[in-house]
């Protein structure tokens, strides 16, 4: 949207990812038992909250990206990169 000079657009796509993180980030999430991907979590027995703050700092961090506030977006980067040092999109960044 940027890119295309649509400012105030992606200003809304911005804060809408940083309000997704914000409301997200300290929830806890229960499984589903009637997902289609029950089986893979239950293979696998990942901490669905612990993935979901890693998942809400880089929402934060991409919308602070955008939004040009580089200073609060090295301390999202620094949050979900120290809780999965594989995480691919933060790999990118990094």
């Amino acid at each position: 949207m940027l890119k295309l000079g649509h400012k105030e657009e992606a200003k809304t796509r911005f804060e809408k990812l940083i309000d997704f993180g914000d409301k997200h980030l300290n929830e806890a999430i229960k499984l589903n038992y009637f997902a289609v991907s029950l089986p893979d979590l239950l293979i696998w027995e990942n901490d669905l909250t612990y993935r979901n703050k890693i998942h809400c700092h880089y929402m934060i961090r991409l919308g602070l990206l955008g939004m040009g506030d580089n200073e609060k977006a090295k301390f999202h980067l620094a949050q979900a990169a120290r809780m999965d040092v594989n995480h691919r999109g933060e790999q990118v960044h990094l």
